[in-house]
């Protein structure tokens, strides 16, 4: 075991540590964040413990120092949640082998409700330091040691392991843990912390897609912290509504109450108002402001770099690479991303892998390396299936349909675009409008090649498959292409733009797709995620390209050189 830091006023102790460490029975550590810290020497410490137990000690010193941990442990429940977050995070990582040898010694013991006072109120920690594994396991076996326990301790616990349960995707025991949490709160009329599991519900339920569910879960959350005086329930519930809105699609209300939380003044902690700004950053880079959600989005960066948290500040580091590939500037995207992925896989976090590969995947398509955006939205899938995020493996689904149509796989790429539109009707989820746009231009070139009786009878055989089939149908299907010649698609490569007699990007394809549907620059801008501003530049490039004067004469060539079925 390790000792921690004392009061200095405690002239005794310090003068035996001292003299301890002038015999080199314990050493230095040095100075940590919670003051300075000593360790025994192995040999020293296996000494003490045998005279402990030769004495009948044993067991009251090490009952002693599981209750210092415990009292720790509650002080970090709201902790880590106010404005000594980041000095909350630093302790708990200097006690980490003192947490863990109290909470074996009390397991060992079946001393419950010590146990559960250790490790209910740090599971926050846990998740922060992406030591959720860890963290499921301390918990799964405290709850289950026999006995009475206090309740808080008990509901603390509950909510702690179905939080962690959440993280990887588990919602029905995420589910059973905070409905078992939500029984203690009612029964002993605690309601700060009854709101706080109701709005963990309303999590649970809104990462599944049931929207209703979950804006009637967060909004009562909202009435209990609001009808208790508990501010920070209230900030947590309006941005989980805020995150609701933006996954229905709806992003100017969730930017309205994002913002609306930021404004609130109750944000204690570093990290929600971080995580609250990359949303904010998020939702204008969603509406086309670009200058806004750099802002948000560096503001964001600035706090998790102060923090070290790894996940998310991989998350802001994929959303300033989608700022910079809409700006057309890809070589930093790709360095934002090569970052994120690497804080991912040192956080073993799947959602987060899920994400920078399916983004990643966005990239290379841009760039027209089909090959490498197969693979990347082959591992996105993959990591989506782990962290059983099938709106996830949906998106994914319809990408690799629409690179499968290149190499001629049409019947096959209809049954996964099936599979992806069954998991969406079930789960009542509208993509949002850049991913609108793309699943009605797949549609549009599956029905071109197949017509409309063979493309009903694929995407309905497509929804009937179960997710976890189509994941491996999917899977085989990239895998497959992967060892095929290169499609026309792929082989347009940048070099073999300066020779074409029309070297348009493929943003600038889309761009002409859209102006021949007769799209105003506003239109495309809402279309494609980008500003009216960039849409018109687009607009002038390929007037350019193609020697034209009018959009009309553009739109002439482009049906008069087939451009519109490359």
């Amino acid at each position: 075991m390790e000792r921690s830091g004392f009061d200095a006023d405690n002239t005794v102790v310090l003068d035996l540590i001292a003299s301890l460490v002038d015999h080199s029975l314990i050493q230095t550590m040095g100075e940590e964040s919670n003051g300075p810290r000593w360790t025994m020497l192995e040999t020293i410490r296996e000494f003490g413990i045998e005279q402990l137990r030769e004495h009948g000690e044993r067991d009251a010193v090490q009952e002693a120092h599981a209750e210092v941990q415990a009292a720790l442990s509650a002080g970090a429940e709201f902790g880590l949640y106010d404005a000594e977050q980041t000095i909350w995070i630093r302790r708990l990582s200097d006690e980490q082998n003192n947490i863990r040898a109290a909470l074996t010694w009390a397991i060992d013991h079946a001393m419950r409700d010590v146990a559960l006072r250790i490790a209910g109120p740090i599971w926050r920690y846990w998740s922060f330091r992406h030591m959720g594994l860890e963290g499921r396991t301390w918990l799964a076996n405290v709850l289950a040691i026999p006995g009475d326990a206090n309740p808080v301790a008990h509901g603390l616990a509950l909510r702690g392991a179905g939080c962690l349960a959440e993280d990887i995707g588990d919602y029905p025991t995420a589910q059973r843990y905070h409905e078992q949490a939500r029984a203690i709160w009612e029964e002993i009329s605690d309601r700060h912390r009854l709101s706080r599991t109701i709005d963990d519900l309303g999590n649970v339920a809104h990462d599944q897609g049931e929207f209703e569910t979950a804006i009637a879960l967060h909004t009562r959350a909202y009435e209990l912290a609001k009808e208790s005086g508990y501010r920070r329930g209230m900030t947590r519930s309006l941005s989980n509504l805020g995150a609701t809105s933006y996954l229905q699609g709806d992003l100017a209300t969730a930017r309205e109450r994002w913002q609306a939380t930021l404004d609130s003044g109750t944000i204690d902690d570093p990290i929600s108002r971080a995580m609250v700004l990359n949303n904010i950053g998020v939702a204008c880079l969603q509406l086309g402001d670009l200058d806004q959600a750099t802002n948000f989005l560096d503001q964001a960066l600035a706090i998790h770099r102060v923090i070290g948290t790894q996940s998310t500040t991989a998350d802001v580091f994929i959303n300033l690479s989608d700022v910079a590939i809409r700006r057309g500037q890809f070589e930093q995207s790709r360095s934002y991303f090569e970052e994120a992925i690497e804080l991912y896989r040192q956080a073993d976090d799947p959602k987060g892998l899920h994400n920078a590969h399916f983004s990643l995947g966005g990239i290379e398509i841009d760039r027209g390396n089909i090959r490498e955006a197969l693979g990347a939205f082959a591992e996105s899938l993959r990591f989506a299936d782990r962290a059983n995020n099938r709106l996830g493996m949906a998106d994914a689904f319809d990408q690799i349909a629409s690179i499968a149509i290149d190499f001629d796989r049409v019947e096959e790429a209809a049954v996964l675009a099936g599979s992806a539109r069954a998991v969406r009707d079930e789960m009542k989820s509208v993509p949002l409008p850049n991913l609108q746009q793309f699943n009605k231009t797949l549609i549009a070139k599956l029905r071109r090649s197949l017509g409309e009786e063979r493309l009903k009878a694929a995407t309905q055989s497509g929804e009937q498959i179960p997710a976890r089939q189509a994941t491996a149908r999917a899977l085989k299907l990239a895998t497959e292409l992967l060892t095929l010649k290169a499609p026309m698609r792929e082989r347009r490569t940048t070099a073999e733009f300066a020779t074409d007699p029309f070297p348009l990007t493929r943003r600038e394809f889309e761009v002409l797709r859209l102006l021949a549907e007769g799209k105003t620059d506003r239109d495309i801008a809402a279309a494609l995620w980008i500003t009216p501003r960039t849409a018109g530049t687009h607009v002038a490039n390929i007037l350019g390209k193609l020697e034209v004067d009018t959009r009309a004469s553009a739109v002439a060539a482009a049906f008069r050189h087939n451009l519109l079925s490359m």
